[in-house]
């Protein structure tokens, strides 16, 4: 792994000598260091063999800061965006993420002195200063990990402190995602049928159409904006979601393979769309369903903005502290079909999902916070499987027995 021999030689005829240790680095690239003495020859030799078996690399490279090493992990990340190999919107999030939360605080830090309580403090910083939910402070340090990734393959750094500090972080709770009850839902399709104050018809009209494709289809809002005339199937009553509509990407395929499904639609929302293809469709480049008056494709945040908050607010449902967000419609529908008797499998087919596990922990809610359904569902339960009656003290109640016991509780 690594070893010390005497080097000796002549120098205008006077007999030098020395020690050097050699060594294969973590890169497979063969390196040497000269000493006067065995004694520091051995010492690093012992070093080096540590810091082999750990894996890392020992040869030191140029010292740089936080700053520089995330320019440069950035334009590889525009390489890839460019050839297809990430989305646009990856790296748009990226490039956000490490500007406002990575570089303010330790961007001009040389990389090589990043340690685990260097990620830990940027953490705390994150939670308390920037005033984001631990969660989400996580989220963006894993981010700034694919910059320390990036470094350590190219020889940067020699150790991964980032990975070391995320490991501390192990065990935050996830935060609850915000959905709505089956009354709140019911509170939205009403009033998402009002015209907005001063508001365009055109707009509320595909603003009313959303909330119902994302309560009652589970379809997500860039799948929305992306349905296309092709995808709608009024003979089958069937959505075939096939694209998805995003700020930076544009009109491309949805966000998984499993994404591409085809959704059954109730026929109030069959009946929605042939009267919005009537009365408002406007002919576009892109075949899309919904567009702006000017043809064009709908921005997303200008929904939110115009729309989905003023819905929120006209319907008492806006919150300045965890809002609810679009999504939650389509947890809404998650919920809501497990609740009317679907199967796990079924249910995450509808959403795209790969796994049925990923559906149960994270779509399905309660949608109702009424205890009557569920005792009369245990109830049922109990009725259907008990094969005797039922016995108190191993006393057999007959006749009108059963209504004084349940008189009694």
């Amino acid at each position: 792994m690594a070893s010390v021999r005497k080097r000796e030689w002549t120098y205008k005829g006077e007999k030098k000598s020395a020690y050097v240790v050699c060594y294969k680095d973590h890169d497979g690239k063969r390196r040497m260091k000269t000493f006067d003495r065995r004694k520091d020859a051995d010492k690093y030799r012992d070093e080096v063999a540590s810091i082999l078996l750990r894996g890392e690399r020992v040869s030191a490279p140029q010292a740089t800061t936080v700053r520089a090493v995330i320019e440069m992990y950035l334009r590889h990340c525009e390489d890839k965006a460019r050839d297809g190999r990430i989305g646009k919107a990856h790296l748009y999030n990226q490039q956000r993420m490490l500007s406002r939360s990575i570089i303010p605080y330790i961007g001009d830090m040389n990389i090589r002195d990043i340690k685990s309580g260097t990620i830990e403090d940027l953490y705390q910083n994150l939670c308390r200063k920037d005033g984001v939910k631990p969660q989400t402070a996580r989220h963006r340090i894993g981010i700034f990990k694919m910059v320390q990734d990036y470094a350590y393959k190219r020889g940067i750094i020699n150790t991964r402190p980032v990975s070391d500090g995320i490991e501390e972080l192990r065990g935050i709770k996830k935060q609850e995602i915000s959905t709505f009850t089956n009354e709140e839902v019911a509170i939205l399709l009403d009033g998402a049928k009002e015209r907005k104050f001063k508001g365009h018809k055109r707009a509320a009209e595909y603003g009313n159409i959303f909330v119902h494709l994302a309560a009652f289809c589970g379809l997500r809002i860039g799948e929305i904006m992306g349905l296309t005339l092709d995808c709608i199937d009024f003979g089958n009553r069937m959505i075939l979601v096939r694209r998805s509509l995003s700020r930076h990407d544009g009109l491309k395929a949805p966000k998984t393979p499993a994404s591409i499904r085809d959704v059954p639609m109730p026929v109030h929302i069959a009946l929605m769309l042939r009267s919005w293809l009537d009365k408002f469709y406007l002919k576009n480049k892109l075949n899309l369903v919904f567009t702006t008056a000017e043809a064009k494709p709908i921005d997303i945040s200008g929904f939110h903005q115009a729309l989905w908050r003023p819905l929120l607010a006209r319907c008492g449902l806006y919150r300045e502290r965890d809002p609810f967000h679009f999504h939650a419609l389509r947890h809404f529908a998650a919920s809501r079909w497990i609740d009317r008797g679907l199967p796990p499998q079924d249910v995450a087919a509808l959403l795209g999902h790969s796994r049925v596990e990923l559906t149960m922990r994270v779509y399905v809610h309660r949608v109702s916070r009424s205890t009557h359904r569920l005792r009369d569902a245990i109830d049922g339960m109990a009725a259907d499987l008990l094969a005797l009656p039922p016995t108190i003290d191993g006393t057999l109640i007959r006749g009108d027995a059963t209504p004084n016991l349940v008189a009694s509780f």
